[in-house]
């Protein structure tokens, strides 16, 4: 079975996950409507953690993408 990744967002967070890989990290990276990029912990791409970025203090997610 290969791995597989999922993201997630609202108004102010961006989140990603994966499971199922053997290894390897991921982390959310925001970008905010103000610009300023903000990152999420580095999780573990086989335990299905999550992984936020918030922007509240940035004025609200513009976009959000996984970090390898």
């Amino acid at each position: 079975m290969a791995g597989q990744c999922e993201p997630w967002s609202d108004e102010n967070t961006y989140g990603y996950h994966c499971w199922g890989y053997a290894e390897g990290q991921v982390r959310a990276t925001a970008l905010c409507k103000d610009g300023s990029l903000v990152f999420g912990q580095w999780r573990s791409m086989k335990s299905g953690e999550w992984s936020y970025a918030y922007c509240v203090s940035g004025g609200g997610l513009a976009s959000g993408q996984p970090g390898w």
